[in-house]
């Protein structure tokens, strides 16, 4: 075996391990429906952790299949938005926790915290400045 001139790093090749998904949609999207009527008929939010766990699928592979399938992106799509509408909805009830589900929503639905800064005085106008609206400042001696 020839020895590699200096400088030359070995690459390394990575490869997944594990045997691959074989991702069985047709089969998956009733269950799906039925994991979010079943949820929603109990409060409970659903969750595409819960839907792992009731799917008997790491929550890994329910991510992947989103990114590839568009049928399973939508279902999973539905699951989220009956997700957003019912932390909304129980949160502001006071069924669940109203911090918890902000956060929430938040972090896995995009709403974000809005903050208005209101720069005048009760509605009017700020006075003008202390310069007098003089733009530049001349240095006597």
């Amino acid at each position: 075996m020839a020895n590699k001139p200096k400088g030359q790093k070995k690459v390394k090749r990575i490869t997944k391990l594990g045997r691959p998904t074989k991702y069985i949609g047709k089969e998956m999207l009733p269950k799906i429906e039925k994991f979010v009527k079943d949820r929603v008929s109990k409060t409970v939010i659903p969750t595409i952790e819960g839907l792992a766990v009731e799917l008997r699928l790491n929550p890994d592979t329910i991510y992947d299949w989103k990114k590839k399938h568009r049928t399973f992106s939508e279902s999973i799509g539905d699951l989220l938005a009956v997700q957003a509408d019912m932390l909304q909805t129980l949160g502001l009830g006071g069924e669940y926790n109203a911090s918890m589900a902000a956060f929430l929503l938040k972090n896995n639905h995009k709403f974000k915290d809005k903050h208005e800064v209101d720069h005048t005085t009760k509605g009017k106008e700020m006075p003008a400045p202390i310069l007098g609206g003089a733009s530049t400042v001349v240095k006597t001696e």
